[in-house]
């Protein structure tokens, strides 16, 4: 999950500006003469426990860092309230505080905030002093990257074209600074080198940022936008499905010749039955090549069998490699399969099997399954490349494929062996199949050994503090940008170190990220925290639900980040949508005011769980379908239900969830659940026996 973050405010105790007008005069004289003054003013499978000892105690990121980092010396926490109180003044202008305290917060770790506020005030020419001297000396701060681009945007504005180049740093510009780069370059002389590299910012399949506009408006001008680089343009944006983008670059053809083709490469894409043409499309170029696949894969969404016809003719006159036969293999079998044609699906897939992917075989096992096809899909997974077949979730499948198809006791032992062997897992399908022969879950713990050295080293490197600090100024988007950049170029074992440090400090999403990024998965006490405890056994108890169940859940969601929001717009520990926490606020009679609070753990937890029940009412407490109505949504889960019409087991049902996501989903809570079930000691299944026989 590349997820959004929006990170709430927090009111800060400050003294009054008025407090220091009879000192002002004085620090504005102290900030004229001194030396420093001088220089600088021009200028993200499986998680869990923390002792229940700890539950009583507040877990905002806060709190929880003061707990958990060394007791702070008074001068230490001097300087943390001295930095909430000059910030703040620097905010509403005022520079007095920041004059009196600079040199007392010299040694604090986030003293490179205070400059880039300072700085970033009112960033003019006259800045550019201060502007190195904070590039020069706090380089690796994240803030850096948003200074520079702030600098940059001024020095283009004013047209200092050689200083915005000096500035300029490749590898952290965005499109639109790229094309400003080659606006100063065009404007200092570098006229040909700039217009060429702009042709390649121009020469793309989508819309570029407005900042552009003046860069490409050089090369029309200069008629550097010929009918043949226009066209490179017109067949990616149609391919791109960008309509309005591509009747934009038909003004550039001139010629009756590259309209006739625009014409015919739009109809392709419109009326892909166009793709039939064998005269327009004959030459075996790379350019109709292209336009073939793209016709060919939108005709297998209407009339598939018309598709693999023409699609066997190209193969025989053109020469599409492996990688274009793959792309399009999946469009005919699922073309043909919607169309009701599953025997040619099946068949046309068994004949091009060396070019399947695994995704499409997965969707073909998962057909089968849900056809309640067994024999079929034994056979299938019998022809599954081996990296695929020999995963736990296809062993398990071709298992169950045996005592469904045989008597034979050797074949049930051969199967009985499998789920054995498979049972030694911590996993979802290691969970199944140590239900299948009455195996006790196996956690398969091992956890970290404890780097007391590293972890003191990391922690006292100026990126880390930064973090520690942050997070104690519940400043925490800032900090998980530190995390990001102190992170990034980490090997493995770093990668534990890191780990550790953030379970210590209860950063709980770094500490799971962190674990990922080692891919060491066998320490579920740092996988797997039982973040805000406190608060989620207060709504276990008030909905009647299991601690395990609303852990697994946010777990899942948000991995305990409070302040986290989804692309979608979900928030908070639960990933709650503002419209659905408003109707259930409103159904349970819950204070509710503004989706802002949905980032308070709290409120979030409140309100989630109440929504979790409802779903667990609607499907007459099926987690299974409560799970996956949380993820999907409760009418497509119904949806789906009607189609499988009450006829599938429990574990087929979950296998043919049509969405990845959120068949992935349900697979997660349902065994994290369990994860966090053996943290709190309780004897809890998988699932209950009503759940395994109820056909779903």
């Amino acid at each position: 999950m590349i997820l959004f973050f929006i990170i709430r405010r927090c009111s800060l105790r400050t003294l009054s500006v008025r407090s220091y007008l009879p000192r002002l005069f004085l620090a504005l004289l102290t900030v004229i003469v001194s030396p420093f003054f001088a220089s600088t003013l021009a200028h993200a499978e499986l998680t869990v426990t923390v002792s229940s000892d700890n539950k009583g105690e507040p877990t905002t990121p806060a709190a929880i860092t003061r707990h958990s980092i060394a007791v702070p010396d008074g001068q230490l926490e001097k300087q943390r309230q001295l930095f909430k109180q000059v910030k703040l003044d620097l905010k509403r202008g005022s520079m007095v505080s920041f004059a009196r305290h600079h040199d007392s917060l010299k040694t604090y770790p986030l003293y490179p905030y205070l400059q880039y506020a300072r700085i970033s005030r009112n960033i003019t020419l006259s800045s550019q002093d201060a502007i190195d001297y904070f590039f020069r000396n706090f380089k690796d701060v994240p803030a850096a990257k948003t200074l520079r681009k702030r600098w940059l945007q001024l020095l283009y504005k004013k047209r200092r074209w050689q200083l915005f180049m000096s500035y300029y740093t490749p590898a952290t510009a965005a499109t639109a600074q790229q094309c400003q780069y080659q606006y100063a370059r065009f404007k200092s002389g570098l006229g040909d080198a700039a217009l060429r590299d702009a042709l390649a910012l121009w020469t793309v399949g989508k819309s570029q940022p407005q900042a552009c506009d003046p860069l490409f408006k050089l090369l029309t001008d200069r008629d550097k936008i010929t009918e043949a680089v226009a066209w490179q343009r017109y067949t990616l944006a149609v391919r791109n499905h960008k309509f309005q983008l591509a009747r934009y670059i038909k003004r550039f053809f001139t010629s009756r010749q590259y309209r006739d083709k625009a014409a015919f490469y739009l109809a392709v894409d419109r009326q892909p039955a166009q793709v039939g043409n064998y005269t327009l499309l004959g030459e075996d170029s790379a350019e109709n090549r292209a336009l073939i696949e793209h016709g060919i894969t939108h005709l297998a969404r209407q009339r598939a069998t018309e598709a693999m016809k023409h699609w066997a003719r190209y193969r025989q006159s053109h020469s599409f490699d492996d990688a274009a036969q793959k792309r399009v293999l999946p469009h005919l079998v699922k073309g043909l399969h919607k169309q009701e044609y599953e025997a040619a699906a099946l068949g046309y897939l068994n004949d091009n099997i060396a070019l399947a992917d695994s995704k499409l075989l997965e969707w073909q096992l998962r057909i089968l399954l849900r056809a309640d096809q067994w024999p079929e899909l034994k056979e299938w997974i019998a022809t599954l490349p081996k990296p695929i077949r020999d995963e736990q979730r296809w062993r398990y499948w071709q298992a169950r494929a045996q005592l469904m198809t045989s008597s034979d006791a050797d074949i049930i032992d051969e199967a009985k062996t499998t789920f054995r062997e498979l049972s030694r897992f911590r996993s979802f399908y290691g969970f199944l199949a140590s239900d299948r022969v009455a195996n006790p879950y196996r956690m398969a713990e091992k956890p970290l050994s404890p780097n007391v050295g590293d972890v003191d080293t990391l922690a006292n490197t100026p990126a880390m503090l930064r973090v520690r600090e942050l997070f104690v100024q519940d400043e925490n988007l800032s900090a998980r940008r530190e995390w990001y950049a102190a992170t990034k170029n980490l090997s493995a074992d770093q990668w534990l170190v890191a780990a550790q440090l953030a379970d210590q400090n209860r950063w709980y999403p770094q500490a799971v990220q962190a674990m990922a990024a080692a891919k060491y998965w066998d320490d579920i006490d740092i996988r797997f925290p039982q973040a805000y405890r406190k608060t989620f056994e207060k709504q276990a108890h008030n909905v009647d639900l299991p601690l395990s169940l609303l852990f697994a859940i946010s777990r899942q969601e948000s991995a305990f980040a409070a302040d986290v929001t989804s692309p979608a717009g979900a928030r908070g520990l639960m990933q709650l949508m503002p419209a659905t926490a408003k109707q259930v606020a409103r159904r349970h009679n819950i204070r509710y005011k503004s989706r802002q609070q949905l980032f308070d753990p709290e409120k979030n937890i409140s309100l989630g769980s109440r929504y979790f029940k409802d779903m667990m009412l609607r499907f007459a407490d099926n987690r299974i379908l409560s799970i996956a109505s949380y993820n999907a949504g409760p009418h497509r889960v119904t949806g789906w239900r009607k189609k499988t019409a009450g006829k599938l087991p429990y574990d087929v049902w979950i296998e043919a969830i049509p969405f990845s996501e959120t068949r992935q989903y349900v697979q997660n809570v349902l065994a994290y659940a369990l994860i966090f079930a053996h943290h709190l000691e309780l004897d809890q299944p998988l699932l209950s026996p009503a759940e395994k026989q109820q056909l779903l």
